[in-house]
């Protein structure tokens, strides 16, 4: 059997729709059992949810139809093409707005998260995902109503070996109706498209500006936010996948229902259609299950520890549960039919011996009896590292409330030694000042940072990781200097600047700072 174009892009589309499906399978179980868990579904995950779950209709949407058509089903007509048409675009409409909410809310929450509108957005976010994703859904639901009347059908004979099932109702239309219905819907697709672009552009030049900002700040690499990083690979990928396949194929679409083309180049943009559908699809999910992959952690641990759990229950039932004393036979007795006195003699006798086993044996050892010592010791270890982690996350808590304590009562001495330490030395190293006084780099600069806003000290913050202190009359000579040149060049700034005294200054007197 050789295969032709058609039969090799059918089947990339059907192997592409079966690993969507697996993808969007695992990304719904372990955000639901995330929730089950944490006995709490958060707003975010609830629109990852709906768009996991939107997608895995669509793969659907692409392999029910093949399926039907290998089980000689009728699957095509007016009635079934509408179905089909109708399905599509009112899901992928759903997709792109809950992909456009995502990251408009990731985006806020980046950008500015004091501003009043976040604010009030994050105190009512769960109405507002739940509003917006119904809303969502009745409008894409009621404004894709008119292909319900859209009657041209691609008249393809249904037949076991037409694979390109979810393209067959493609084909040009001479309504006006239909076209006019096509161009709203495209337009209306490709402005949420733009607003998606755009909100994850924004997002990723927020993500490359923290980073530089972070490495001009550290003088080490050990410093850079490798949450960033990979947030910014995730959202570029996505991006180009929205870009590609999105755009491509509302243009694919306008050019099949507008009969510009002819049969055979029409032929390959209705396998381009196919083709770009199952990659989003499917290609989507399986970067948010590698972005997400914390979460499918998660859910396979708890599978593995909840069978495990069960094996030992099985196991400790087992052995709990008492097993037959053998009875000897005597002799010249048959195997199966037995004298109703002997067996009656062997019954009160083995009565007779389990209530002197159970007289003499003590409540201590009638427990061990019943439970194994095997799932008793498992029990045990159990329950002595469980109760060793609490320790341990209770010494943390009180850990963590005891620095913010600390941190959030600093003395005044501390701040006018701190000061008095800038003064003195003029020039100092962010990490060697953190180190002096027993904080990290970022907090020494967020320390500075704070004094320069409050006018205790003057200086400037350089890309090697030093702070330059300037006192204000020497910030008066420079600015008297350059009123009365008027016009310098960069040159002659730089030596005048240089004859500043970046010395330590030793004989200073201790600042008091009131």
């Amino acid at each position: 059997m050789t295969l032709s174009g058609e039969n090799i892009v059918s089947f990339a589309i059907y192997f592409s729709a079966f690993f969507g499906t697996v993808a969007n399978l695992i990304l719904l179980l372990a955000f639901i059992s995330n929730a089950i868990k944490k006995k709490v579904f958060q707003p975010l995950d609830r629109i990852i949810v709906n768009m996991a779950l939107v997608n895995l209709l669509l793969c659907f949407y692409k392999e029910i139809p093949g399926l039907m058509v290998f089980l000689h089903t009728k699957v095509f007509g007016q009635v079934g093409c509408r179905i089909l048409l109708y399905v599509h675009h009112t899901l992928r409409l759903v997709s792109l707005w809950s992909v456009a909410n995502l990251s408009f809310l990731h985006l806020i929450k980046i950008r500015r998260p004091y501003h009043r509108w976040f604010q009030f957005i994050h105190r009512h976010q769960r109405k507002y995902v739940n509003w917006s994703l119904a809303g969502c859904w009745v409008v894409s639901i009621t404004f894709h109503t008119p292909y319900f009347l859209y009657s041209d059908t691609g008249h393809v004979h249904n037949q076991s070996n037409t694979l390109l099932t979810s393209t067959n109702c493609l084909c040009p239309s001479e309504s006006s109706l239909m076209k006019l219905l096509t161009y709203i819907t495209v337009s209306m697709d490709f402005l949420l498209i733009i607003l998606v672009i755009l909100l994850n552009g924004f997002i990723i030049d927020l993500l490359c500006r923290h980073r530089r900002q972070v490495r001009d700040t550290m003088t080490v690499r050990r410093g850079w936010d490798k949450r960033a990083a990979r947030a910014t690979r995730m959202l570029l990928s996505l991006l180009l996948i929205y870009v590609i396949c999105w755009f491509s194929n509302g243009l694919v679409w306008i050019a099949v229902v507008s009969g510009v083309l002819q049969s055979y180049q029409n032929n390959i943009l209705i396998a381009m259609h196919g083709t770009l559908s199952s990659i989003y699809y499917s290609f989507t999910s399986g970067i948010m299950v590698f972005g997400y992959r914390q979460y499918i952690f998660i859910l396979f641990f708890c599978l593995s520890l909840a069978d495990q759990e069960q094996q030992q229950n099985v196991a400790a039932a087992a052995a709990a549960r008492p097993r037959p004393r053998p009875v000897d036979r005597t002799e010249g007795m048959p195997r199966v039919r037995r004298n109703r006195m002997s067996a009656q003699r062997r019954a009160q006798h083995l009565e007779e011996e389990r209530e002197e086993e159970d007289a003499d044996e003590s409540p201590e050892v009638q427990s061990h009896r019943k439970i194994a010592a095997k799932k008793m010791k498992k029990l045990e270890e159990k329950q002595a590292r469980k109760v060793q982690r609490e320790a341990e996350e209770a010494e943390k808590r009180r850990a963590q409330k005891d620095g913010m304590k600390t941190r959030g009562r600093k003395s005044r001495s501390f701040l006018t030694e701190f000061i008095n330490y800038i003064k003195t030395s003029k020039v100092v190293i962010l990490e060697d000042l953190g180190a002096h006084f027993g904080l990290r780099a970022q907090d020494a600069i967020s320390h500075i940072q704070d004094l320069l806003a409050n006018a205790f000290i003057t200086g400037v913050i350089d890309d090697r990781g030093k702070f330059i202190y300037i006192t204000p009359e020497e910030m008066a000579a420079v600015a008297q200097f350059i009123r009365q040149r008027g016009r310098l060049s960069i040159f002659e700034l730089a030596q005048a600047i240089n004859k500043l005294n970046l010395a330590p200054d030793t004989s200073s007197l201790p600042l008091e700072v009131s």
